[in-house]
């Protein structure tokens, strides 16, 4: 599925096991292909793709989730000890525009909910600011609304409780 279409476009695939990304540019050229592979304790589980931008300056800023570890190329990504079992962090990246390489990645949401209460359900978006700031919006049963600096560094944050009986 295509997320984002502009100047260069990303086409993001998912299976099972993987999120591949594959950046076009104007013309169809695939520029670049970078694919994270998910495994959890030796089993396959299924990552997400959230949402993805391209900058003015072609890098790509993605967010995605995946529970216990991804891997892409040399780089693995795992779950911190902190996160719930069988729960997802949802990670911001950002590659670069030339050949899709990792220059930083950061867990920006854990799903919680003990046993009989869960927010598996959320929908998390990002989008580029005229500063070229990421702003990152996250709808559980809450509305989370945050600005990142270009370098993946938390500049604001607000959050608003959404009553889910309305």
């Amino acid at each position: 599925r295509v997320l984002y279409i502009g100047g260069d476009s990303v086409v993001i695939g998912l299976d099972q096991t993987a999120i591949v990304l594959s950046k076009f540019d104007s013309t169809g050229m695939l520029l670049w292909k970078k694919a994270g592979i998910c495994s959890n304790n030796g089993s396959t589980v299924a990552p997400e793709a959230q949402s993805v931008k391209v900058s003015a300056s072609g890098k790509v800023y993605f967010t995605f989730s995946f529970k216990d570890t991804i891997t892409f190329g040399s780089t693995v990504l795992l779950q911190n000890s902190a996160t719930p079992a069988n729960k997802s962090n949802i990670i911001l990246m950002e590659l670069d525009a030339a050949n899709g390489n990792i220059n930083w990645s950061k867990k920006i949401y854990t799903e919680y909910g003990g046993s009989g209460q869960s927010n598996d359900e959320y929908t998390a978006a990002i989008d580029l600011n005229n500063n070229g700031e990421i702003v990152f919006l996250l709808a559980t049963d809450s509305l989370t609304f945050r600005t990142y600096s270009n370098t993946g560094d938390l500049l604001k944050s607000k959050s608003h409780y959404v009553n889910p009986a309305y």
